[in-house]
């Protein structure tokens, strides 16, 4: 089940760091699909829709994120590289539990340069670079 916000003493919600980033990453997963109409669904269709949009986000598979992207966008095989990696940020974002989201900072990074994102995945696999295996901790939390 997905926490969509943090609640204080009180049982009220309340604006968190966490609550910012799992927001952001709602926001960009409906501009990755398309489905403006999610912002306007109750709490359990929103988590329904969640739930089976974030199962086409892979970073083994990004040819599976062909499935949920918006058909208005026009995507070449360079483009879809870029929509994927904001589909993981936004699945990143997402996390059900709010203290493994990314800070905002490294959301930022991944945003401004989303083929670094993916090189420095690759050399994170490809070899032993404490520098890639930070990076790749800090935003993908592995």
């Amino acid at each position: 089940m997905f926490r969509t916000y943090e609640e204080d003493t009180s049982g009220i919600p309340s604006a968190t760091c966490a609550y910012d980033v799992y927001c952001f990453g709602k926001i960009l997963l409906v501009l990755v699909t398309g489905e403006l109409s999610i912002s306007g669904c109750s709490n359990s269709s929103t988590e329904k829709w969640l739930e089976t949009t974030l199962t086409y986000i892979s970073r083994s598979d990004k040819d599976l994120v062909t499935n949920i992207v918006d058909p208005s966008l026009v995507v070449d095989e360079d483009l879809l590289e870029e929509v994927w990696v904001m589909a993981i940020v936004a699945k990143i974002c997402l996390d059900p539990q709010p203290r493994k989201r990314p800070g905002m900072k490294y959301i930022l990074k991944a945003l401004e340069n989303p083929l670094e994102v993916i090189r420095e995945e690759y050399i994170s696999s490809n070899s032993t670079t404490s520098s890639a295996e930070l990076w790749t901790a800090s935003l993908f939390g592995s």
